[in-house]
């Protein structure tokens, strides 16, 4: 039988305005896969810059026949995109794809992951102030300040 190939790839969007740098995020997020498959294992990718991990994982010299990947959840972190280059269907809710590889094919999957945003929120409280005597102010809320 001609070996088949099955390749991995991993892109990160970030957040808030999800778009994809040239060829990196700088996110310094690993992401997990589990293989089934002969002549699969298990697996880790990012897309920093960092080097230490690859954004693509490239297994070769696969027999024809049934493989699945798929990828463990990161927090703040969604999978949002999953697609493969020859029809296989995804199950984007599972994080998972089941590739059929045919003699003398080439699969190439895509796992998009985007970053969470965040919305912060910051309370800068004046000093409670004193109002001078006899100034004769109302305060709001019902409260007076007394003339003498």
């Amino acid at each position: 039988m001609p070996a088949v190939g099955l390749q991995v790839m991993l892109r990160m969007l970030s957040a808030p305005a999800p778009r994809v740098k040239a060829g990196a995020l700088d996110a310094a997020q690993d992401f997990g896969f589990t293989t089934t498959g002969s002549g699969l294992s298990g697996f880790s990718l990012d897309d920093d810059a960092a080097g230490t991990l690859s954004n693509t994982k490239t297994f070769s010299g696969l027999v024809p026949g049934s493989y699945s990947i798929t990828e463990a959840g990161v927090a703040g972190w969604s999978l949002t995109g999953l697609v493969c280059d020859t029809g296989e269907a995804p199950n984007l809710g599972a994080r998972s794809v089941d590739v059929t590889l045919a003699a003398a094919e080439n699969v190439t999957c895509t796992f998009t992951n985007s970053q969470h945003g965040s919305i912060t929120i910051v309370k800068d409280a004046n000093p409670v102030f004193a109002l001078p005597p006899k100034s004769g102010f109302a305060l709001l809320g019902g409260a007076r300040q007394r003339s003498t």
